[in-house]
């Protein structure tokens, strides 16, 4: 196959104006501010085991440590990779070391079906925390 010195020239030029990215990792991760810094921590492998479209960080089991909400999945792609569907929701405890520990949803009773798009904290007229997580054409589900 022949191409003209204009068409090389061409795409020579395009290459020049173009740029690259490097990509460090896949991982999905949570990054930490710290005195200037921000330093990336992986999260466990539970959480790289499906897409995770939002997360929630808040003290939920009351052990003054951050610990993360995770909700995910995806249906729509095509029929010969299969849907990404791994994921149930997950909890995953903080141990105050930048480190988490991920819960199964027997242990923590958070347990999402389907395609979780968005999860919300809120506070009740009572004074009671709920977490709300939306799905994808599904219904909304609220956690205790």
């Amino acid at each position: 196959m022949k191409i003209s010195k204009r068409k090389l020239r061409r795409h020579i030029d395009s290459r020049k104006r173009s740029s690259s990215e490097k990509v460090e990792t896949f991982n999905s991760v949570w990054i930490e501010e710290k005195e200037g810094t921000y330093p990336i921590h992986p999260l466990p492998i539970e959480a790289q085991m499906f897409p995770i479209f939002s997360f929630l960080s808040d003290d939920f089991n009351h052990d003054g440590h951050s610990d993360i909400l995770a909700v995910g999945n995806w249906y729509a792609v095509q029929p010969d990779f299969g849907r990404y569907d791994a994921g149930y929701g997950l909890l995953m405890l903080g141990d105050g070391t930048g480190n988490h520990k991920a819960q199964t949803f027997e242990q923590s009773g958070f347990y999402v079906k389907g395609e979780g798009r968005d999860i919300k904290s809120v506070t009740t007229a009572n004074g009671l925390q709920k977490i709300i997580v939306s799905r994808n054409n599904d219904t909304v589900l609220v956690f205790k």
